[in-house]
């Protein structure tokens, strides 16, 4: 039985479409028509990667029968294949390989404007991390506890100036981040509008309508079990922004 050909040398024996149409939204959504069943594969494979768990549990002689092999962050969705949007740069970079031209649709959400000011102090290690994440777009803080996370977080979303959504799975996280944010920014309300550190602190003079909002809020996050959270976002030890 022969072996199996490389990837790279099936993709060059197959005949590749000229352009690749991909929408960016929440996820990167390339379009599966016309494309042959090695350029699929090259394609799940960009989302795809080794279970560390699973090699950790087979080092130590464990039952792997419910680990998965391998984690698989793609999906297959009608005529779009979705991936990570962290996927894009090595999508781009295996089309250009091929000669293919990626023709990216961008609908993504803008947001509305955020007028706020980050008052907080950072630690030198904190002051490290800001220049690496302002100049990207997309990337995750992974760091341990302790070192301040929820605050650098503060501050990139203060100098995004944009609004921002903060998923988090347990109450505690929600009161810790509004907690951070009520003492680390400073904000000019809008007319007739509470501020974001309003909403954030909840002072004394906090409006009935971002009082029902809060304890709905909170009333929710309580009921989310913990397995709510998707399996692809990571929340043991980093939190992602």
């Amino acid at each position: 039985m022969a072996p199996p050909q490389p990837l790279a040398s099936r993709l060059a024996t197959t005949e590749l479409p000229d352009t690749v149409s991909a929408t960016l939204a929440q996820r990167l959504y390339v379009r599966r028509d016309g494309l042959p069943p090695a350029r699929l594969d090259a394609l799940r494979r960009l989302a795809t990667f080794s279970n560390p768990s699973f090699l950790e549990r087979e080092r130590m002689r464990l039952s792997t029968a419910l680990t998965p092999r391998v984690i698989a962050c793609f999906e297959q969705t009608g005529r779009f294949i979705a991936l990570p949007r962290g996927c894009r740069e090595p999508l781009e970079e295996l089309l250009a390989s091929l000669g293919v031209a990626l023709e990216l649709s961008d609908e993504r959400a803008d947001g509305v404007e955020l007028a706020v000011r980050f008052t907080g102090k950072f630690t030198t290690r904190q002051a490290e991390a800001m220049p690496a994440m302002l100049a990207r777009e997309l990337g995750v803080l992974c760091a341990p506890p302790g070192i301040g996370k929820t605050v650098i977080a503060a501050k990139l979303i203060a100098a995004r100036a944009r609004s921002t959504l903060v998923p988090v799975h347990r109450k505690p996280l929600l009161e810790q981040w509004v907690q951070r944010l009520g003492s680390s920014w400073t904000s000019t309300p809008r007319r007739s509008e509470p501020s974001a550190v309003a909403a954030a602190g909840r002072p004394a003079h906090w409006t009935s309508r971002w009082s029902r909002a809060w304890r709905t809020t909170t009333r929710s996050m309580s009921c989310w079990p913990a397995t709510a959270m998707s399996s692809s976002t990571s929340a043991t030890t980093s939190q992602q922004l």
